[in-house]
């Protein structure tokens, strides 16, 4: 399906528990691309049924019936996605912005019940701690704003006008919102230490790692010790911590244990940065939430042959 049923597959359901229930996804999702909406409603709604406590199912099924311009059965299907959904901030995100819902979001039942959801949200969130989650959503926004295709499309016109080198102008302009971003990060870092998930929610404390991932060496090894306490009581994602990791040490000259950074080799293609012990590279991911490195390999469209294979 489109961007934001499959993010929500992704960040916010279980797996699949019956092969049968994953059968009926599948077709519902042939249904989808041939835009045959109800019948993709249909098809999501007989998963359920088989598979009750998959939010993904009913996620997909609002999105279909919302193409289709039924809204009640939409709402209705959202509302279970909702309370099924272990990561309700994220799937909160995602159905603010998914295309699939636009068509919600021109009557008035959707402005109660994104009203409704955001209060679900909220409740989990200790008071004391909202105001520096409102400050690291603002900094998202500021850091999505700057890396919208628009603008990447701005930079490399004005690299090509003026002829700079991409190193001088990403320092001297592209990075000026990320530097900015790490200094509203470091005044909530003195007030309250690493804002976790525990605190902020796990947007925003995904941003703060994202503040730091755009930084420098220096700050990243300055926050490194903090993360990994974080991540050590629950208040951070272990992928998160897997990544910093792969960044220092490919910034320092060293094989990267996780896999997670690339760079383009000398024809321009995308190749993983040098892992160590590459073999066992599938182990450690998994010990850090990470899915295998051939399924992130399909992300860039590379293909990923493992050192162990026979030629």
């Amino acid at each position: 399906m489109k961007f934001g049923c499959v993010a929500i597959w992704l960040f916010a359901s279980a797996p699949v528990h019956t092969q049968t229930a994953s059968e009926l996804h599948k077709k519902a999702d042939d249904y989808y691309k041939r835009k045959e909406y109800l019948n993709c409603a249909e098809m999501n709604i007989m998963a359920t049924k088989l598979d009750s406590n998959n939010s993904a199912h009913y996620y997909s099924a609002a999105c279909c019936f919302a193409l289709a311009g039924e809204r009640l059965k939409a709402y209705a299907s959202l509302d279970r996605a909702f309370s099924l959904s272990r990561r309700k901030e994220r799937t909160f995100d995602w159905l603010k912005a998914d295309a699939d819902l636009v068509s919600l979001r021109k009557d008035t039942i959707w402005a109660t019940k994104i009203m409704e959801w955001e209060g679900i949200v909220l409740s989990s969130i200790p008071v004391e701690y909202r105001p520096y989650r409102d400050t690291l959503l603002f900094v998202l926004e500021r850091d999505q704003n700057e890396r919208t295709p628009e603008n990447i499309r701005r930079i490399d016109s004005l690299l090509k006008t003026y002829r700079l080198k991409d190193s001088a102008f990403v320092d001297s302009v592209a990075y000026k919102v990320d530097n900015e971003n790490l200094v509203f990060l470091e005044r909530i870092i003195a007030k309250i230490g690493w804002p976790t998930k525990q605190m902020v929610g796990d947007v925003a404390s995904s941003v703060a790692f994202l503040v730091i991932q755009h930084s420098h060496l220096s700050t990243h090894e300055k926050y490194l010790p903090l993360i990994k306490k974080a991540v050590e009581s629950g208040g951070a994602r272990k992928s998160e911590l897997a990544l910093l990791i792969d960044r220092i040490r490919m910034e320092k000259g060293q094989k990267q244990l996780y896999g997670s950074q690339l760079r383009r080799n000398m024809k321009g293609e995308l190749q993983f940065y040098e892992i160590e012990d590459e073999a066992r590279v599938n182990e450690r991911r998994t010990e850090m939430g990470l899915p295998s490195i051939e399924e992130y390999a399909k992300i860039f469209n590379i293909i990923y042959k493992p050192v162990n294979a026979k030629n």
